[in-house]
């Protein structure tokens, strides 16, 4: 067991344990930097319970991305994005109030099913585009989509989640230049050199759509390092070795997305929707 392993274990809160005005029931899961719960309010209703880690209360720049990530969810309504409904602190411990959404992850779903049907890819792309224009708009940039924040839930809802490194566009960032944030399997190739914008979420959306026709990603690499320079300098898979057949205007989609120029990219969240739209056709 690794020594995040036994961080993890050991930070793992009981059934009962309050946490600000949340009782824990039981955890639905852990991440690279927190424990997350089922938990209930005083009146009954439920909720996700997101909270870090001791270890990583140390790291400042940890703190206050957490909490950034409270002030931006708190301000994205919308059906498409997992809303946060408090972000707080009892007795040193910081946490996160999420709405439940009963389901499981994009990335679990791939990894049980492999390639998705194209109708059900493209209704979960558009509905993340969706999301993504609503932030857009606000200013929020989401610097990490990856299978595992994108939420399919039981009732057919696609939900995008985890805002905590996100940036309001034009505000300085918490890291230093040269400093790579996000997933580098999603990365756009501007993302390893300088400032991204709204743009690079439009390219980790095709590259979620690739993966989810495909079953696989486009580019990957045990390194972190080589899969950034995959993305900034390899070329595309060609259409004609894909492992299964995508339709053109899927493939056009696509294509448009993962331009490795951002000025050549589908420009906006809006346009990436409509597309989406209009490729739907296609699938059916």
């Amino acid at each position: 067991m690794s020594t995040m392993q036994r961080d993890a274990a050991m930070s793992c809160l009981p059934c009962g344990f309050r946490v600000g005005r949340y009782t824990v029931i039981d955890p639905l899961g852990r991440g690279a930097m927190a424990w997350t719960y089922r938990a209930a309010t005083p009146d009954g209703k439920l909720v996700a319970l997101k909270v870090p880690y001791p270890r990583c209360l140390a790291d400042p720049t940890f703190v206050v991305r957490f909490l950034q990530e409270g002030t931006l969810g708190s301000r994205l309504h919308h059906p498409h994005i997992v809303r946060v409904l408090e972000a707080g602190e009892d007795e040193g411990r910081l946490f996160l109030a999420l709405d439940l959404v009963e389901g499981r992850s994009l990335g679990q779903t791939l990894r049980q099913c492999g390639a998705l049907p194209v109708a059900t890819a493209l209704g979960i792309a558009r509905d993340v585009a969706s999301a993504l224009e609503v932030a857009h708009e606000k200013g929020v940039i989401h610097r990490d989509l990856k299978p595992e924040n994108i939420m399919l839930s039981v009732d057919g809802r696609t939900r995008v989640l985890d805002f905590g490194i996100a940036r309001i566009a034009g505000e300085a960032g918490l890291t230093t230049a040269g400093t790579f944030i996000g997933s580098p399997r999603y990365a756009a190739p501007e993302a390893s050199v300088g400032p991204v914008d709204e743009r690079a979420d439009l390219y980790a959306l095709g590259i979620l759509l690739f993966e989810m026709l495909e079953g696989t990603p486009p580019f990957d690499d045990p390194s972190p390092v080589r899969l950034l320079l995959l993305h900034a300098r390899a070329p595309f898979p060609a259409r004609e070795t894909l492992a299964k057949a995508i339709p053109d205007a899927v493939w056009q989609l696509i294509a448009g997305l993962c331009e490795k120029d951002p000025d050549r990219r589908t420009p906006t969240a809006h346009e990436a929707v409509l597309a989406i739209g209009r490729a739907l056709p296609a699938a059916s």
